[in-house]
């Protein structure tokens, strides 16, 4: 690697004076979703479209509604307080703050 003077500073992505786009890999093709041709490869159908908007939000809703369960039972039931048990509880309030995030 070169070495450059005190005060320089090495920026080894900058944009050429004759380069419209960024890209740090080279010859890297560019996807122009403006393009109508290109965007339309990019849409949901209506059959994908009503999964997504049924499905999903019901799995979310389980999920939390399963990992909350988990969590009051430990907390409520005084042997389920276990190592192993505690472990499992934080994984099931980091799932709930994911899933939270995906509604």
């Amino acid at each position: 690697m070169a070495e450059h003077g005190e005060g320089s500073m090495s920026n080894e992505f900058a944009l050429d004076d004759d380069s419209e786009t960024f890209c740090p890999i080279q010859d890297a093709p560019i996807l122009n979703l403006s393009d109508p041709s290109l965007a339309t490869r990019y849409e949901y159908d209506s059959v994908q479209t009503a999964l997504v908007t049924i499905v999903y939000p019901c799995i979310c809703v389980f999920g939390i509604l399963t990992n909350s369960a988990f969590l009051f039972t430990v907390v409520r039931v005084p042997y389920m307080r276990t190592i192993t048990n505690i472990y499992l509880g934080n994984l099931a309030v980091s799932d709930i703050l994911f899933l939270s995030t995906e509604l």
